[in-house]
This record gives C-alpha cells, structure tokens and sequence, in this order.
C-alpha cells in the first residue's frame, strides 16, 4: 500500500527541471581587409586597415560596422526596400546608385545608397559632416542583390541560415 501511495505521488508531482543555461555566443570575429565584403544587399572593397564586424540580420536585412583609420560607419542593409522617406536631397547618381541624405539620425547624420529597386544601405557615423567629404567613404559601397549568396569575387560573405 505505501509503495502504491510513493508510486502515485511520483506520478502525481510535476517534476522541476533546472532552469536551461544558454552557452554564451561568441563575440563576432571581423573580416579583416584588403578583401571583397559582399553583404546581403552591399559590396565593399575592404582596404588594408578596415574591417567588418557584423550585427543582427535577418531574412532581407542585416547590419554590421565598417571601421578603418577613417573612424567606424553603421551600415544597416535591406534586400527587399522601399524607396527611402524623408529625403533631404539627392547627393549623388552615378551608374544606377544614387545617394540620399536623410532627415533625422539624432547625433549622426543619415545617408542612404540606393538602387532606385529594393536594395539599399542606411549609413550613420558621428564622422560624417553633411558635406562633400562624407561622400569620399559611401561612394565605396556598392549594391549587388544578394551579394553574399551571389556575389562575384567575395573574400567575405555575409549569409541568411534558418539555424
């Protein structure tokens, strides 16, 4: 009779499981110039000194920073955009990429690289001046659709995995 009672008490109790311990991830490892960087909508030619370091992503967007001994750019890049808002002016065309400056950034002014489609990259850096010289860094980005997948030449590539 107590071993029914113990068996049934047993059956009985939810047991507690320890609480899970997630393994810490690792801190990204930059990919380290000269070398192509093609990113998920962006293509960069890495120059001896600068890197990568990357971010979040996602299904048609990831970010990451381009640093060198220019200082560091925020690169925030869509796959499958809109035409970008609140354009203050048209900086630049040249062979189907036009760059914007946008309105806002708070502190760091905000400049986007499009392709008139639905590639583009959002670009913020407390060493952008909202001049000329600014455009001597983002005239280096490109835009390729989905240049990591496909991208010609790529020393570095930055993929969308499910896992």
């Amino acid at each position: 009779m107590m071993l029914g009672f113990l068996l049934a008490f047993v059956l009985l109790v939810p047991l507690q499981a320890a609480p899970a311990v997630e393994p810490e991830e690792p801190a990204p490892r930059p990919w380290v110039g000269p070398g192509r960087f093609c990113g998920y909508a962006s293509v960069i030619d890495l120059q001896p000194g600068e890197q990568i370091i990357a971010g979040e992503g996602g299904v048609h967007g990831a970010s990451y920073i381009w640093s060198g001994p220019f200082g560091a750019i925020v690169v925030d890049e869509i796959n499958w955009a809109s035409r970008p808002k609140h354009v203050v002016r048209s900086i630049s065309k040249e062979g189907g990429i036009e760059i914007f400056q946008l309105r806002g950034g708070g502190s760091k002014p905000l400049y986007v690289v499009s392709d008139g489609g639905h590639l583009v990259a959002y670009l913020s850096s407390s060493m952008f001046r909202k001049n000329k010289s600014d455009l001597k860094y983002i005239r280096r980005i490109g835009l390729s659709d989905h240049a990591g997948d496909k991208g010609t030449g790529c020393k570095y590539r930055m993929l969308f995995s499910w896992e």
